[in-house]
């Protein structure tokens, strides 16, 4: 499934790389959204039977296309790609022989290298415990290196109301509809360039993807009256000033989520204690090693060392320690 919209300059070579699979049997449904330029005549140059070109006549969005493209495929599988991206040859013969081989998995994505303005390998969470886990902080698969079972996908469509993120919305609901996986294998060329909606929209999609944690961290059944959405959300976004009693209080939710979890196991004990750990450290780094951080100042700093427990006060020191050191 790969929509378009004005990839004129690397469809072919997007379109030629899913061609020359070495796992041959399967449509490509390449949705056009109404490009302006030559997308669609590129794309027409084509002979191959297996490439299926629908024209939308009216420009709806990226979400509408993937949905249209669920809607009219024929296969049990459903690979995502995009038309600026490149697949290596065996990327379908392995997935598909993964998830044929796993029948409890629903849905499983890969390894990938980024080129273009930025060249690196990029390595997800390969299980799904610590999937499940490392969702309630970010989103761990690849978009386009996805693959996963079209009754699925049918089943539970992207979220209109998620522009930008909707992959990672869509995720974060299908972690509790069957196991999914990725493969730590790199099968796909991710390219980074100034166009992409990742660059363009970054702060709307950090926005909705805090919607997405807030979601996620409360079907472990926190209380809301104490914790309210606001408050978690203020948090786990971090762009703004909070008070000491702010920093107190998201502490106590960390401990409370953790504690509640272990009875509830909404999610895998240790990956999801590693999850909290990371979020908590993460904080108090911010706090007492970036001098800028949310405005605050050395006696706000002094006040919510105390606040820490001995172990992170003793995390803090050492850090200390070892920053000086190097001068």
């Amino acid at each position: 499934m790969l929509p378009v919209y004005n990839c004129e300059l690397y469809i072919k070579e997007t379109i030629d790389s899913v061609l020359n699979q070495t796992f041959a049997d399967f449509e490509l449904i390449v949705i056009d959204d109404c490009s302006t330029d030559q997308t669609v005549s590129v794309i027409k140059e084509f002979s191959d039977t297996r490439i299926r070109l629908i024209e939308k006549q009216v420009n709806s969005g990226l979400i509408n296309s993937l949905n249209l493209g669920i809607s009219i495929a024929k296969g049990e599988y459903i690979a995502r790609m995009d038309g600026d991206d490149i697949c290596l040859p065996e990327r379908f013969a392995k997935q598909v022989a993964f998830l044929d081989n796993n029948p409890n998995i629903i849905l499983c994505g890969t390894a990938y290298q980024t080129f273009g303005a930025i060249e690196k390998v990029i390595r997800h969470p390969l299980s799904h415990k610590k999937i499940a886990a490392q969702l309630c902080v970010h989103s761990v698969f690849g978009h386009p290196t996805v693959m996963g079972k079209k009754a699925i996908f049918e089943q539970h469509n992207y979220n209109d109301d998620f522009k930008n993120v909707e992959d990672y919305e869509l995720w974060s609901r299908l972690i509790f509809e069957g196991e999914v996986a990725n493969l730590d294998e790199i099968l796909l060329f991710y390219r980074v360039h100034e166009n992409q909606v990742s660059t363009i929209h970054n702060d709307v999609q950090q926005q909705r993807s805090i919607d997405i944690r807030l979601s996620l961290f409360k079907k472990i059944g926190y209380d809301v009256i104490l914790f309210s959405d606001a408050f978690v959300k203020k948090m786990l976004y971090l762009g703004t000033y909070f008070t000491v009693a702010e920093f107190s209080l998201f502490l106590k939710w960390l401990k409370e989520i953790s504690a509640l979890n272990q009875t509830t196991k909404v999610y895998a004990a240790p990956e999801f204690e590693n999850v909290l750990t990371g979020l908590r450290r993460d904080l108090i780094y911010r706090i007492f090693f970036h001098s800028n951080f949310c405005k605050i100042d050395k006696q706000w700093r002094i006040q919510a060392f105390n606040k820490l427990s001995f172990s992170d006060k003793v995390y803090v020191l050492k850090l200390k320690i070892k920053e000086k050191s190097k001068f």
